[in-house]
């Protein structure tokens, strides 16, 4: 599956639409579990998404970010689901863009300008309830284990016992490349969810 996310705004000479670059993710048990931005795409793709995605946003109206989730086959592109927020899937904008989904969304409510500029390739990956130690967020082992990925980040909600299918958080990171994105925001989630030695 492939998110455009897509900002839709006032401009001076009325609304504006402008797209991100592609978001790509898997998810499982229902909810998003990995994302990554860029979404390799052939260039058709890529303008058949934005097509389909500025009419679906055009014919909802308003302003803010939409996450329009579609369905990819080679050049084919067929729509599958609007959110009128961020999704899950643009977890990942919080490292690989100039200003992030959430950042876009509080902008275009405001009315202020915005930019959809990705500044690196970069990765996301949902911590869940079953991945935290038990009964507990991670420890400080765990998080100075994480960090110690490169260019890596960490966002977590709250205590692992919040209870299923609620996110403990998503492990961030960047790299040269989406391959590398993707390797080091799994070792972030697989390192997050060690046993502190500190008990």
């Amino acid at each position: 599956m492939v998110t455009v996310i897509v900002v839709h705004s006032d401009g001076p000479a009325g609304p504006v639409i402008e797209f991100c670059a592609p978001v790509g993710h898997r998810g499982a048990n229902g909810g998003d579990l990995e994302s990554w931005q860029p979404q390799q795409m052939s260039s058709a793709a890529f303008d058949a998404a934005k097509s389909i995605a500025a009419r679906v946003v055009k014919a909802l109206g308003g302003r803010g970010v939409f996450g329009v989730e579609l369905m990819v086959n080679g050049d084919e592109v067929y729509f599958a689901d609007v959110t009128a927020w961020p999704g899950d899937s643009a977890w990942v904008t919080l490292r690989s863009q100039r200003l992030s989904a959430f950042e876009l969304q509080a902008r275009t409510i405001l009315g202020l300008a915005v930019d959809t500029l990705m500044v690196s390739p970069g990765a996301a990956r949902v911590i869940g309830p079953g991945q935290a130690p038990a009964d507990a967020a991670p420890g400080p082992d765990a998080l100075t284990a994480a960090l110690d990925v490169p260019e890596s980040d960490v966002r977590l909600f709250g205590r692992a016992r919040a209870g299923a299918p609620r996110k403990v958080g998503v492990a961030l990171a960047t790299a040269p490349d989406v391959a590398t994105a993707r390797d080091r925001a799994r070792d972030v989630a697989t390192r997050l969810s060690m046993r502190d030695s500190r008990g």
